[in-house]
């Protein structure tokens, strides 16, 4: 399984600029790109504020990338006028592989994704770091 931690860029700044309600809207808009770039038993979770997790069973490092890649690429090109600084929104992501040797627990892979989520935000955000 693979795990993929997201955080949507400079978020609060949406919701001081435009206010909550435009903040909700720009989290359904970015929720709707996740289900629709993941595969069919994949999963999309908020985790709160504007941090999302998908889960990726049984999946190879590349396809997860590449899920994690698209999911990037196509926030970025969302039009979000009106509702967010500069018509849009970025995101930064964490990716963690499991091997399916040796399974990770599900907490340890998750402090995973998340280092490396964080890893992207120190490194300029707008991007996918793996673990």
């Amino acid at each position: 399984y693979a795990l993929l931690s997201f955080d949507i860029d400079f978020f609060k700044r949406i919701n001081d600029s435009f206010g909550h309600a435009a903040g909700d809207q720009v989290l359904k808009k970015v929720a709707v790109v996740m289900t629709k770039a993941v595969r069919e038993g994949d999963a999309v979770y908020r985790l709160g504020g504007e941090e999302f997790l998908v889960v990726l069973p049984q999946i190879d490092p590349a396809m997860a990338l590449g899920i994690g890649e698209r999911i990037r690429h196509q926030v970025k090109a969302l039009d979000l006028h009106g509702l967010a600084p500069d018509g849009g929104v970025t995101i930064s992501a964490g990716l963690f592989v499991s091997d399916p040797d040796q399974p990770l627990p599900f907490d340890a892979a998750l402090a995973m994704a998340d280092g490396a989520l964080y890893l992207s935000k120190q490194q300029g955000r707008d991007r996918l770091t793996v673990a």
